[in-house]
């Protein structure tokens, strides 16, 4: 039974819970998007060189960036929403560690964006392409291909964990 106060409480969340369920759905959309256009476009990071991801890059570039795994960065702010919404919802559960499953999905985020560079690396790809001596060819090439390590960095491999740990946590606490 709902107490006056509950239901106070539960009314002032609301919308954010109206928020996160259009979050869910929606992210279920785009990672089925996703999936769909890994197989138009394979993600290509560590498996073309650079310069095959430079020439993509500037003959077509939506399909590039699909392979430099776009949708990530696409869902990234989604996720937020998603992972406030999860806190609303949980905290009652026990909020120590539904802070912690916010504070992790919240960091992970911050980390994603910096592992996929691809505003960076189009910017190389029209340099690349412009370039009239090999030399300034191959300096776009290292720049790219370090810019391409980042995809399996550090950063990605923490926002992994992170993720992976906020989304254990909220699964655990949903479960009775």
């Amino acid at each position: 039974m709902l107490t006056q106060s509950t239901r106070m409480v539960e009314s002032r969340w609301r919308d954010l819970y109206r928020i996160g369920g259009v979050s869910s759905l929606l992210l279920a959309g785009l990672v089925a998007f996703a999936v769909i256009a890994y197989f138009i476009w394979p993600y290509t990071p560590g498996f073309a060189s650079t310069e095959t991801i430079f020439v993509t890059l500037n003959t077509d570039r939506l399909g590039a960036l699909f392979s430099l795994d776009v949708m990530m960065l696409v869902t990234a702010p989604i996720d937020i929403l998603l992972f406030i919404a999860l806190y609303a919802a949980l905290k009652r559960v026990n909020e120590s560690y539904t802070l912690i499953a916010l504070v992790l999905g919240l960091m992970a985020i911050a980390l994603l964006i910096p592992t996929k560079p691809l505003a960076e690396l189009v910017f190389l790809s029209e340099q690349y392409a412009a370039a009239t001596t090999e030399v300034a060819r191959s300096q776009y090439l290292v720049a790219g291909e370090a810019l391409l390590t980042l995809a399996s960095g550090t950063a990605w491999i923490i926002f992994s964990l992170f993720s992976n740990i906020s989304f254990l946590l909220s699964s655990l606490l949903i479960t009775p």
